[in-house]
């Protein structure tokens, strides 16, 4: 068999204290595919042992000094070498009690002298050949990483590429029902409701796209920070009723949520929330109710979010949160499901440290029920600058982005907030400028792609000035070399975009800037 050049060549090492018999091995051994090493003593063997990656070792049993038989033990007590095939070769015949003593210690098999020149080559080849298979796999595998590498960075870029049109579809669809809903014909609405339910269902296909590259890549994480779960909750419920009241599905939130600020990513939770409401809306029937509930016992959240819809069959549950898995059930409105969001939520709420339970009866409908044990926040404690230190003054706050689209639709949702002053910047040396005329603004939201400075720059050049000023980084595409990036540039935290006005509303509420009002 010719050899593959682009293979490593196979180290084998011929340990004997009688040259002539290294020198016979050698002449039976050599080959374009291998390197071949010698030791004319236990010694000597052992310490190329522990220097090279052999594919095989073949001994000799009886040296003066350390014997092949020592050799061995000591080469296997190194965990790293307990896989290193070794034959020994020997000329004290076929004595059980060697032979046994032989296989005890970590042998592969023997060679008796005088020795078959077949039969020696033949044994080897198998071991080269074994190597060279493993080291084909192994380089496969780290080609296999590298094109996953790949695919996941071209992800993050066609996010940057996809979130921002994306997300100004979804925001100028809901702009245009606010304000021409009672201007235009109801077949109008309809179109622009299907407009924004088509771009969420995109939005919901890039996410599902990119945390399934970011579990793969193992760059998957959360960040717990103090979160409003009864916010939390209440979002997600706003945000899926219009595709709820399209069904005519009501959503039931059973009692007054009044649970404590605790400590959770609120950022993965909202997709969990997300994916289990929109899913019961999925597959229930027209006119149904979706129930939502959250409950906080003994220092766990416990959410449940249960439908009307079909129920699933026994024997589908347990492979429910595999990747690309489906059920034998259809949505009810011809919604897409690509068979990975149940699959992310069980990561989230394993980052968690939780457990997600499915209780269903086919023709009774399904629960999906999250217990998450969370660290509980005293209600006193406050975060970033208290509003009450601002003398009265309003908030003063500063948006960068180097998208004229992203920055419109911006305005238009800080008009919404009261007491909120807002200056925009199209990149960082904008912004900087701001900030030098003395418009030092309480808050900045800032993009971190951006031509002539970006948002680590402008975030670095602030802090040498002023290190209260809060920094919330905002991107299209969030993993552990960007957090590990806002973290040395001096950000306090970094959201993926598009957000919404519930999401600044979060953000400003959290850091005391405004209070939000039942």
């Amino acid at each position: 068999m010719k050899y593959d050049t682009t293979l490593p060549k196979a180290k084998i090492l011929l340990v004997d204290d009688r040259p002539e018999n290294i020198l016979l091995l050698k002449k039976i051994l050599i080959a374009p595919d291998r390197e071949i090493y010698t030791a004319e003593s236990g010694v000597d063997g052992l310490k190329l042992a522990l220097k090279h990656d052999f594919a095989i070792i073949l001994s000799d049993v009886m040296m003066p000094g350390l014997n092949g038989f020592q050799m061995l033990e000591i080469l296997r007590m190194d965990d790293k070498n307990l896989m290193i095939p070794v034959i020994f070769v020997t000329a004290i015949g076929k004595d059980e009690k060697y032979i046994h003593r032989g296989y005890s210690e970590g042998a592969v098999d023997y060679l008796f002298k005088p020795l078959n020149v077949d039969i020696v080559k033949s044994k080897v080849d198998i071991f080269v050949s074994l190597f060279h298979q493993n080291a084909k796999l192994k380089q496969q595998a780290q080609q296999l990483k590298n094109l996953n590498e790949e695919k996941n960075k071209f992800l993050g870029m066609a996010a940057h590429d996809l979130r921002n049109p994306i997300g100004v579809i979804q925001h100028l669809s809901n702009f245009l029902l606010e304000d021409l809903s009672d201007k235009i014909s109801e077949e109008d609405i309809r179109f622009i409701e299907q407009i924004k339910m088509s771009s969420k269902l995109m939005q919901d296909l890039v996410d599902e796209l990119l945390d399934i590259s970011k579990i793969e890549s193992g760059k998957f994480h959360v960040e717990l920070a103090q979160t409003d779960v009864n916010a939390l909750v209440q979002n997600a419920v706003v945000m899926n009723r219009i595709f709820a009241n399209r069904k005519h599905i009501s959503i039931d939130v059973q009692d007054r949520l009044n649970i404590p600020p605790v400590l959770m990513d609120s950022m993965k939770m909202n997709l969990v929330m997300n994916n289990l409401i929109s899913n019961a809306i999925k597959y229930s029937p027209a006119k149904s109710t979706t129930t939502v509930s959250c409950n906080y016992i003994d220092d766990e959240i416990i959410i449940s979010v249960k439908d009307q819809g079909p129920g699933i069959a026994a024997e589908e549950i347990e492979g429910l949160f595999d990747a690309f898995t489906t059920t034998q059930n259809t949505t009810t409105g011809g919604e897409v499901s690509t068979g990975l969001g149940l699959m992310i939520v069980s990561k989230i709420v394993e980052a968690h440290n939780g457990v997600i339970e499915v209780k269903s009866d086919l023709g009774e409908g399904s629960e999906f029920i999250v217990k998450i044990p969370v660290q509980k926040i005293a209600n006193t404690e406050r975060l970033g600058t208290p509003i009450e230190a601002m003398n009265g003054k309003d908030v003063r706050a500063l948006y960068v982005d180097d998208s004229y689209l992203i920055r419109e639709i911006s305005k238009r949702i800080f008009k919404s907030f009261e007491g909120v002053n807002i200056e925009f910047a199209e990149d960082g040396k904008e912004a900087m400028t701001l900030f030098q005329e003395g418009k030092e603004p309480d808050i900045i939201f800032t993009d971190i792609n951006m031509p002539n400075m970006d948002g680590y720059e402008l975030t670095k050049a602030i802090r040498e000035q002023n290190e209260d000023t809060i920094i919330i980084g905002m991107t299209a595409y969030l993993d552990d070399e960007i957090l590990d990036n806002i973290n040395k540039a001096g950000m306090n935290e970094c959201f993926e975009k598009p957000l919404s006005g519930p999401d600044f509303q979060n953000i400003l509420s959290k850091y005391s800037f405004i209070e939000v009002k039942e």
